[in-house]
């Protein structure tokens, strides 16, 4: 009579099938979680062009930009324009929240500056000159300052730098301009920001 042995697996076996399917986990986790990242960063970017689309509608009835994000007020140039910016745009979209804390807000970026967690300044060639520029950005998730792969999206922005150009200063009712002096140090912390290409 023939005896069959089941062979059983050792402890070292079953170690390092525990350990190959906690390795798959792991990537599949850190996998749904860049991808969420991505989505964010797409939902901030379709947002950024939401915004302006409102703004250059807004400069087109009143001939300049807002002077802030916030729609009920009253953004015209000496009161020469009756309409506000939620005339305009209804309601500016709300930022997703971020994975972890900012790298931006309370460094690059006044907390003044932000709404709804997206970045904004009305810019004038003097202070409180009337806003015929505007500086606007949102916080990337994919950056590289946060342990990330950077955007792609951070390649096709404006890249704005600190006090840059005729319209560096803060215009009427604005707050104070965001960003540092390098377009790489915003870049690696994740700034994705316009400014409008308008002459005067």
């Amino acid at each position: 009579m023939k005896h069959h042995l089941q062979r059983a697996f050792t402890l070292v076996e079953l170690i390092v099938v525990v350990g190959l399917i906690a390795i798959i986990l792991i990537l599949i986790l850190l996998s749904l979680s860049k991808n969420r990242m991505a989505t964010r960063d797409n939902l901030r970017a379709s947002h950024i062009e939401t915004i302006r689309l409102g703004l250059e509608s807004y400069r087109a009835q009143c001939g300049v930009f807002p002077a802030t994000l916030e729609i009920d007020a009253d953004n015209g140039r000496d009161g020469t324009c009756a309409i506000t910016f939620g005339d305009v745009l209804s309601e500016i979209p709300t930022a997703p929240n971020r994975d972890g804390d900012s790298l931006l807000i309370d460094d690059e970026v006044p907390s003044a500056a932000v709404f709804n967690g997206y970045f904004y300044a009305g810019l004038s060639t003097s202070v409180n000159g009337p806003c015929y520029e505007y500086h606007l950005g949102a916080e990337l998730e994919l950056a590289e300052n946060n342990g990330q792969d950077s955007s792609g999206f951070l390649d096709k922005d404006y890249d704005f730098e600190d006090n840059e150009g005729d319209y560096d200063s803060r215009c009427s009712g604005s707050v104070a301009d965001f960003g540092s002096s390098s377009v790489a140090d915003d870049d690696a912390d994740g700034l994705y920001d316009f400014r409008s290409v308008n002459n005067h």
